[in-house]
Parts: structure tokens; C-alpha cells; sequence
């Protein structure tokens, strides 16, 4: 870049950097050349903050399909009249409907975390103009475009506000005159007939209001229908803008063969008003909104002259009103005061019966009542929600009988029972001895709403006939229900036990999780989490649990609690790659080593079958009454029991902890010399014991060590090994350690393992120069040989064992050679005459890659030994990577092994896999192979694994090697093993483990039936947490290198 373009940058950016520091707020200005009113809006959004810029005119703000709430809102008006102002008001969570506030000040809250539920917003001093707006509310969409004070989204309902739009409109002329389809009209008790209103001008019909001068006498709805209540005359009006129109409507009295006795009523509804009459059983109120009724007005239709109906409410803070009857208002009307229950009652209507039932707070429907009954809850403060009422024709009843005497059925479930009665038009109701158990409506269907028993009764109007049946409802099982939001698409629909939520493959990602359990036990409860780049969030119970912004999901985990005998399961899809597999309880996966996205979740609860209990135990059996150990040394009471399969503790006890300590499986430890009596008893029944006598020999003492050679001579890179004798050969602790007083002129390397049975040290010349090799005992007894190593490498001869070689390919064979002196491994260096034909690599083995003949050469001091290698046409049913160094994959590890893709088909029939890393103590100590195990899966028959020493974390692969019998993964980073689950046929396992850092789900091991044999090699191991697999492994041996 030269100087010019510097400078004009930097005079660019300090342009810039001044401007930002003198433009710090942002304005909306008016358009001076634009007359139009206009509205501007901005929206306060959860996790975004107030938007930039203010939207206009019908433009959206807030968000569609991300799940984020309407916290708080401004509204402006640009280019009002003088005077005219724009006024709103905002209905917030846990505030309710705050104030009315005007042009540009805040409405809901800023930095609370609440949401707005709903808004009204209207126009002052602008004739000619409306406002009309909408809401994007949660679980609904778009409601439909209300105006000019009407409430926008919703109010009681919890539903959260998460986008509006906002318009001015202007209305239309209004009109000068209105005119109806008809100006008279004549109905019988019970018609109904629409009237229709026409506006001059082509004026807007939405503005035309509905009136009736005696609304005993005829009512009228919104829409123009009216309805004949009783005789009489009464005017109904339509108006629009000041003008009016009106059709007087006469009633008859119904004629003898129109219609038996009926009944009209309506219900003035908390934020809805008086709602359209309906008749005869039919609902008015809302069932399950939680809305109030306020005020109900009843009428008779087709009555006999001089009959009426009468009813009272009982009213929030007032008690019971007088009776009313005929139309008249029962209950307040604009008070905002619940109806908490009613009676209703017939007069002057002999052979007729008024029933009615109400849907309460917290109960739901309750049953019919009859003729001056309470229905609904006096002093409990619960308000009615819902009304049915209904007139019958009383007819006596001479019997009655059910079809059902008894009943089952579970929650949520229904059945009709049936009632044979005498004469077959005899009046009867039923009834409910516990409707919060079990409900039952007009037809005899019975419906199960908690686990329970209720007796359902079909009884006479004057109770003298009845016939019940018992009904007992069953909890039903427990369930989980699920949703989840996807970037773009918001919240899902709830699903439930195992569907899929989300979609796999549609390249959306899971933003959030909300989660609930349904029939679950008291005090269970569900939690879960979601993993991200950006950390771990939970919550429990239904509670949403949402990213928002650039977060990455890679991983969910469920977990339930307090509720035993069950378990969750879960399984992500993830993008590229496909659903996963179902884990368990808390676990989570995620998709390799480059996390992916989640495209689709699905969760089920499983019930855990009942394990059988064990039969009880009756006795103890210990073969060997006698055992003798040495102090310090450990082994293990073998017994049995009777049954075999008795699984309850034994415990085990000594009768002198001083002498030989006993531990809770039997395993015993020599302290001191002396005799005690170790004692097996069990839990269950201390009568059923069995003893034995451990003797705690003295150890006998190491006296000295002695070398075969005192002085050694070698050459750089030769080796001998030096023999240690520890006498008395019989002494305890028979077993020595070797070191050199300078490594890096000669080492020694030896066998570490207690099992050893030889007490050689092998030495190597690494410099010129001098060192001290020393065997000491574990009691401190030492020997030492000093060591010279020349400044060359000392070599007669070199031989090879076999210089004529045929393996086929994926076989690998080891080349065997003899020098004189001895020669350290790695210090021949290996060449092949053709790679492709036959490899070798720094250790001497040669692997056959593609038929063909090629010669291997080792070199070293001058010195050359040659191998010719003939390469096979088979492949090997054995596959060795051994020694195959840093192989990033198994993949690759297959390429090196000349199997390429188009040669995979051979793979299942492979039985047995080496896959051992390299493990030297010539510097660098470990040389890992493999750290990746993609393209494992194709082994398919693998019977036997061997993946010690690599560098290993994620073993996920190998889940599907179904067949697998023997497996090695000691000397790896491994920390989960939940893919060993599936592992059913495993009967040998070999790992490490770290007391320090442990495998947190080792409790895994104990779902696989056959597995026999646990080998911990490595790590550290203590004895609590020996114990603890013995616990959870009873019948498997246990081995540990480290304890």
C-alpha cells in the first residue's frame, strides 16, 4: 500500500471517528413536502434492546418465528393535525393494563424481562381517521387487524406479543343516510329472521350498530339477527354516523303445534360482553379461557301464559342478589365482578323442569341440577365460567336400571353408560357422587379426570328411583410431552413420547427446548440441558430454554428425577450426519469432533421392568477353612452360596482387624503375624455365616543382591542385559528395580510388573562415557555394575533369520535378524526396493500391500542384511496396524494398509483387528497411532479389538461393532464408554482408569450380560472405587494393575 492510500485512510477514519463522536442519538424527521399523516413505531425486544430505525406505516417490528418477546413499545405521529395526538396502552406480565401514555413515551417495561401481552392503541382529535394494528402473538400467528382502542393480542392467557404492525387509515364519507330490508316484521315466540342495512355514499357497514328498543321482546345481534323471546312490540334500530333506521317487529304467541316450552339465554362474559342468546342446553360463557361471566338474562319461549322463570346470583363481594325473572339482569354488568353461583326456578309450569349445570374454576363442569339448586360454589371464591341450562318435561318415573353396575376407565378416557327406564319417556338426570374423579353430561357419558371412585347415579326428578354404577378411574401412565424452536421457524408444535420434533434434514438449527411430564408422580420433575459454543443452559418443567443470537447447539441432555422405575431416553438428528442414538439419563453426544447442528430431537420415557426378587438365601459355604498369607500380601475367601443366584451383600468380618483385615467382598489383608477367624454372614439373615482361619506369616527378608557381571563394556547402540539374584530366593518382596546413574550414556530398561518371573536389566549404550547400574530391592538392598560405552558402534556380523518372506495383503511380519554383539531396535535403518509392492517401517515390519516382489535392505554400521518379500493375492482375515505411526484415522490407517475403498467390501469378514499403538521408552516415550476411529464402523464381524496405546477420546464408532467379544482400550484419554452399551455379546474389556479422572458412567458395564472379565490397566485405582465395581459388576472378575 503506498503513503497516499495511508494517508487516505486515516483521514477517512478520522472523519468517521469525529462524526460518531458528535452523532450519538437518532432522530426521526418529517418529510416537509409529504401532507399524509403517518405513524412511526419502534419495539423493545428481548435479547435485541430497542430496534433501529423506527418502523412505518404497516411495517413489522418485533421478530416472527424466533420465539423473542415485545418488552416495551414507543408510537409517534408525523404530520398530525394541531391537537391531534396518538394514545396507547400496554397489558405487561404480572402489571396488567398499565395506563394510557401518549406520542413517543415508553408503554410496557424496559430492562424488567416482562412481556407484553396485549395493547390498545387509538387516535385523538384526527376526525376522518382510524388506527388499525395487529400482534404476532405467541402459539397463534397474526391475529386479525383490529382498530381504534379494540385490544390487540391477548389478555389472561400468558401468551407473549412478539411482533405489530401499526397503520392510519382514512375513513370513508360518512353517510347521509341508512335503510333496512325491511320496516316491519312480524315473528312467533322462538323465530329468528336477519335484517340487512344499506348505507348511501358506499359508506363503510362496519361502522352500523345494533339496537332493540325491549331486548325481553326481541333481541339483536351484531350482525343484524334477530330473535322473538315473548308477545309484544319493540323497535329495532340500526345506526351509522348519526343516522338511523329502524323495523318494528311484532311477536305472537306460538301456536299449540309449533313448539313445546323453550328457553333463550345469554351471558355477559369478562372482555367479551353480552354474548348472542342461544337455547336449550347449549353453552354460553367460555369453557376453559378462564373468563368470569358477569351477568346471564333468561326468557322463556312458548310458555303457558302466566308462567315465568325466575334466578338469582351470588355475586363476588356482594352475596346473593334478589330474585329476578323473564329478561331481567342477574348478576353486575361492568363492574368486573365474578357470578360465583346460581338458582333457577320455574313458576306456573306444572309437568315442566328447569336444569342447569355450571363450569367452575378450578372443578369444571358439575352436574345437572334441578329446580332452585345451588349450582356453582358459594363462599369459595371461584368464579363461573360457563352456563348450560335446559327446560324437560317432567315425567314420572316407575324404575330404572344401568347397564354397567361396575366401570373402569382411566383419566382422560370415557365411557356411556345406559339407562333402561319405565315408562321410556320418563324424565331422570344423572349425577356424579365426585365429579373431580369422574364427570358425567346429559347422555350418561362418563369421563375419568383423576384416579379415583365416584359413584354415577341415574335418578328421578323427585329421587325416588335411581339406579347407580361404580366407576373407578385409573391414574393413566406417565407421558413427556416436548417442542423446540428452530432458528427461522420459532416454537414447533408439542409433541409427545418419542415423535419427532423438528425436522430431519430441513437445514434449520435448534435454538431452544421446553419439556414437561405429564401423569408423572408428585415431586418428579424433568430437567434439561443444551450445549453450545457458548456454554451449557438449563431449566426444568415445561420452562423455555432458548439461545438466541450466534449460539451453536451441539448437544441436549435430559434428566428426570424423583421418579423411579422410569428413565428418558433421547436422540438428536444432526445435520450431515443423521440421527444419532438414543442415550440415557443426563448423557449427552454430540456428532465427532466437529460439532454439528441439530436439525430434529425425539425423548420417550421408559419403564424399567421389575426385577424378580431373589429367592432368600440359605447358606454359606467357605471350601478352605485355613488359609496363610504374609504380612503385607492380599487375597481373596473364596465361598459360595445357596441358591446361586442369591444377589442380596455378604459381610465379612475378622475377629481381630489387627491381625488380618477382611473388606465388604471378602478380600483379606495380612497386617501382622498371628492367627484370626474371618467370618461371612449374610444381610439378610444373620443366622446363615461361615468361617475360616487366616494365619499371618512374618515376611522373610531380603539379605542381599548380587549381578552376574560387576564391569560391562559396549558399543553406541548395543545392549546387554545384566541378571539379579536376591537371596534368599524364598524372601518376600523378591523383586528389583534398576537404574542408571547416567541415562544418557547408558539405559536400562527392565520389566516393571510384580507378575514378572525374571529380574534382568537390559542395558543400552547411548554416548561415550561411563555409568553406574544399580538393581535395588524394595527393602533397599543394592547391587551396581559399572558401565563403559565406547564411542562406536560395535558390529561383527548381521543375519537375517529368513531372508526368503511370502505374506499376502494387510498381513504384517516382523523381520528377524541376528547380529553380534546384540544391536538396540530402531538403530537399523530399513528401506524398501518398492513401497507400493511391500512397506517396512523403523521397527523392522514389513506389510504386504499389493501383489508383487520387492526386497527390503537393513543397514547399520557399515553392515547391510537383505529380505525378499513375495506379496499374495489374499487379504488377510487378521489386520494388524500395529507400529503403523501417527495414523490421524482408522481410515487412513486402512489406506496405508492397501485396502482402499473399492476393496471395503472384504472388511466385514475380518474377525480380529490390531490396531495397538507403539509404546517404546526410548525418548519420545509414547508414539500414538491413532486418534480417530471413523471407518471402524465397516468392521462389522470384528470379534476381537485391540486399541491400547493410542490417542483416543471418542469411541462412538464403535457402537455398532456388534459381534464384539474382546476389546482392548487401555492407554487411551477415554471418559464416556456409553457406546459400550449395545456391546451385548462382550465378554473381556480392558481400560484405564483414573481415580482422578474417572469414567463418570462405568454403571454402563453392568446392562452387558456376558461380560466375564474386567481388566484396569494404568491409572490408579483405590479401594473405594474397587468397590464400587465390584458393586455394580457382582459376577465378573475384576483385574487392576494399580490399586
Amino acid at each position: 500500500m503506498n503513503r497516499f492510500k495511508i494517508k487516505y485512510l486515516l483521514a477517512t477514519l478520522a472523519c468517521f471517528v469525529s462524526f460518531s463522536a458528535f452523532t450519538c442519538t437518532a432522530s426521526v424527521k418529517a418529510d416537509t413536502t409529504d401532507t399524509t399523516p403517518h405513524v412511526t413505531y419502534d419495539a423493545h425486544v428481548e435479547n435485541i434492546g430497542w430496534q433501529d430505525p423506527w418502523s412505518k406505516d404497516g411495517a413489522e417490528i418485533g421478530t416472527d418465528g424466533k420465539g423473542l418477546r415485545v418488552e416495551a413499545l414507543k408510537i409517534k405521529l408525523l404530520n398530525a393535525p394541531a391537537g391531534a395526538k396518538i394514545s396507547y396502552q400496554a397489558h405487561v406480565q404480572n402489571v396488567g393494563w398499565q395506563d394510557w401514555v401518549s406520542d413517543g413515551t415508553e408503554a410496557g417495561t424496559d430492562g424488567k424481562g416482562l412481556r407484553v401481552e396485549a395493547l390498545k392503541i387509538k387516535l385523538e382529535n384526527m376526525p376522518g381517521y382510524s388506527i388499525q394494528y395487529q400482534a404476532h402473538v405467541q402459539n397463534i400467528g397474526w391475529q386479525d387487524w383490529v382498530s381504534d382502542g379494540a385490544e390487540a393480542g391477548t389478555d389472561g392467557k400468558g401468551l407473549r406479543v412478539e411482533a405489530l404492525r401499526i397503520k392510519i387509515v382514512k375513513n370513508d364519507t360518512p353517510a347521509s343516510s341508512i335503510s333496512l330490508s325491511k320496516s316491519t316484521d312480524s315473528l312467533k315466540v322462538g323465530d329468528t329472521d336477519t335484517l340487512s342495512a344499506s348505507l348511501s355514499n358506499n359508506a363503510n357497514s362496519r361502522n352500523i350498530t345494533w339496537t332493540s328498543s325491549d331486548s325481553s321482546i326481541v333481541s339483536v345481534d351484531n350482525n343484524g339477527k334477530i330473535t322473538a323471546l315473548k308477545e309484544g312490540t319493540a323497535n329495532v334500530t340500526a345506526s351509522s354516523d348519526g343516522k338511523t333506521a329502524s323495523c318494528a317487529v311484532t311477536v305472537a304467541k306460538a301456536a299449540a303445534t309449533d313448539t313445546a316450552p323453550s328457553l333463550s339465554y345469554s351471558a355477559h362474559v369478562q372482555n367479551i360482553g353480552w354474548q348472542t342468546p342461544v337455547t336449550d342446553g347449549m353453552e354460553v360463557g367460555t369453557d376453559g379461557k378462564g373468563l368470569r361471566v358477569e351477568a346471564f338474562k333468561l326468557n322463556l319461549l312458548n310458555a303457558p301464559a302466566g308462567a315465568k322463570i325466575t334466578y338469582q346470583a351470588h355475586v363476588q363481594n356482594i352475596g346473593w342478589q334478589d330474585w329476578v325473572s323473564n329478561g331481567a339482569e342477574a348478576g353486575t354488568d361492568g363492574k368486573g365482578l365474578r357470578v360465583e353461583a346460581l338458582r333457577i326456578k320455574l313458576e306456573n309450569m306444572p309437568g315442566y323442569s328447569i336444569q342447569y349445570q355450571a363450569h367452575v374454576q378450578n372443578i369444571g363442569w358439575q352436574n345437572w341440577v334441578n329446580d332452585g339448586e345451588e349450582a356453582g360454589t358459594d363462599g369459595q371464591g371461584l368464579r363461573v365460567e360457563a352456563l348450560r341450562i335446559r327446560i324437560v318435561k317432567s315425567v314420572p318415573v316407575d324404575s330404572i336400571s344401568l347397564n354397567k353396575q361396575t366401570d373402569t376407565i382411566a383419566v382422560g378416557n370415557s365411557d356411556t353408560l345406559s339407562a333402561a327406564v319405565a315408562p321410556t319417556n320418563g324424565t331422570f338426570v344423572w349425577t356424579s357422587s365426585d365429579s373431580s374423579i369422574a364427570s358425567v353430561d346429559a347422555s350418561g357419558k362418563v369421563t375419568g379426570i383423576k384416579a379415583g371412585t365416584a359413584t354415577i347415579n341415574a335418578s328421578s326428578l323427585d329421587g325416588k328411583k335411581a339406579a347407580s354404577c361404580s366407576v373407578t378411574v385409573t391414574a393413566p401412565e406417565p407421558s413427556i410431552e416436548y417442542s423446540s424452536c428452530f432458528e427461522s421457524a420459532g416454537w414447533e408444535n408439542t409433541v409427545k413420547d418419542g415423535a419427532e420434533s423438528g425436522i430431519g434434514g430441513r437445514p434449520l438449527d435448534l435454538k431452544g427446548l421446553k419439556i414437561n411430564l405429564k401423569n408423572a408422580p408428585a415431586g418428579a420433575s424433568v430437567a434439561y440441558k443444551l450445549y453450545s459454543n457458548h456454554g451449557i443452559i438449563e431449566a426444568n418443567d415445561g420452562k423455555e430454554l432458548i439461545y438466541n443470537g450466534q449460539a451453536s447447539i451441539y448437544a441436549f441432555s435430559v434428566e428426570l428425577k424423583n421418579m423411579p422405575g422410569y428413565s428418558v431416553e433421547y436422540e438428536p438428528y444432526f445435520s450431515q450426519t443423521g440421527w444419532g442414538y438414543w442415550m440415557s439419563d443426563g448423557a449427552y453426544i454430540y456428532a465427532g469432533r466437529t460439532p454439528l447442528p441439530i436439525e430434529a430431537i425425539k425423548i420417550k420415557l421408559v419403564k424399567e421392568s421389575q426385577v424378580p426378587q431373589p429367592a432368600p438365601i440359605a447358606s454359606i459355604q467357605i471350601p478352605k477353612t485355613n488359609y496363610n498369607i504374609t504380612a503385607g500380601d492380599s487375597t481373596r475367601i473364596d465361598y459360595s452360596v445357596s441358591p446361586s443366584d442369591y444377589k442380596n451383600k455378604i459381610s465379612w468380618t475378622s475377629s481381630d482387624p489387627s491381625i488380618v483385615s477382611a473388606d465388604d467382598y471378602g478380600f483379606i489383608k495380612g497386617i501382622k503375624p498371628g492367627s484370626a477367624t474371618i467370618t461371612a454372614t449374610s444381610l439378610d439373615d444373620s443366622s446363615k455365616k461361615a468361617s475360616c482361619t487366616v494365619t499371618v506369616d512374618a515376611p522373610i527378608l531380603v539379605n542381599s543382591v548380587t549381578l552376574n557381571k560387576t564391569n560391562l563394556t559396549l558399543g553406541i547402540n548395543n545392549y546387554e542385559d545384566l541378571s539379579a539374584t536376591i537371596n534368599p530366593k524364598n524372601a518376600h518382596d523378591n523383586w528389583v528395580y534398576w537404574s542408571s546413574s547416567d541415562d544418557s550414556i547408558a539405559s536400562v530398561t527392565y520389566d516393571d510388573s510384580e507378575a514378572s518371573a525374571t529380574y534382568d536389566g537390559r542395558i543400552t549404550g547411548k554416548k561415550a562415557g561411563t555409568a553406574t547400574i544399580t538393581a535395588t530391592s524394595l527393602d533397599g538392598k543394592k547391587a551396581s555394575c559399572i558401565v563403559t560405552v565406547l564411542d562406536k558402534t560395535i558390529l561383527d556380523s548381521i543375519t537375517s533369520d529368513k531372508s526368503d518372506i511370502s505374506l499376502d495383503i494387510g498381513f504384517v511380519n516382523k523381520l528377524e535378524y541376528t547380529t553380534n554383539p546384540n544391536i538396540a531396535p530402531k538403530s537399523i535403518k530399513w528401506s524398501s526396493s518398492d513401497k507400493s509392492i511391500a512397506s517396512v517401517n523403523d521397527d523392522g515390519y514389513v506389510t504386504g500391500e499389493k501383489t508383487g516382489t520387492a526386497v527390503i535392505t537393513g543397514t547399520i554400521a557399515g553392515k547391510t542384511v537383505y529380505y525378499t518379500v513375495h506379496v499374495g493375492t489374499y487379504k488377510a482375515p487378521y489386520l494388524s496396524f500395529k507400529n503403523i505411526y501417527l495414523w490421524a484415522s482408522i481410515s487412513q490407517a486402512l489406506s496405508a494398509a492397501g485396502l482402499t475403498e473399492t476393496q471395503s467390501s472384504s472388511l466385514p469378514l475380518l474377525e480380529k483387528v490390531d490396531a495397538h499403538g507403539e509404546y517404546t521408552d526410548v525418548p519420545p516415550t509414547h508414539s500414538y497411532d491413532i486418534n480417530d476411529l471413523s471407518g471402524i464402523e465397516q468392521f462389522t464381524g470384528i470379534k476381537n479389538l485391540n486399541l491400547s496405546y493410542n490417542n483416543i477420546s471418542d469411541i462412538t464408532p464403535l457402537k455398532s461393532l456388534t459381534k464384539l467379544e474382546t476389546l482392548e482400550i487401555d492407554r487411551n484419554p477415554v471418559t464416556d464408554i456409553s457406546a459400550l452399551k449395545d456391546l451385548k455379546n462382550l465378554k473381556s474389556l480392558t481400560l484405564t482408569y483414573k481415580h482422578n479422572d474417572p469414567i463418570t458412567n462405568m454403571e454402563i458395564l453392568s446392562t452387558l450380560p456376558n461380560l466375564k472379565e474386567l481388566i484396569i490397566l494404568d491409572g490408579y485405582v483405590t479401594d473405594e472405587d474397587l468397590q464400587h465395581l465390584k458393586s455394580i459388576l457382582p459376577n465378573c472378575s475384576i483385574k487392576v494393575e494399580y490399586k
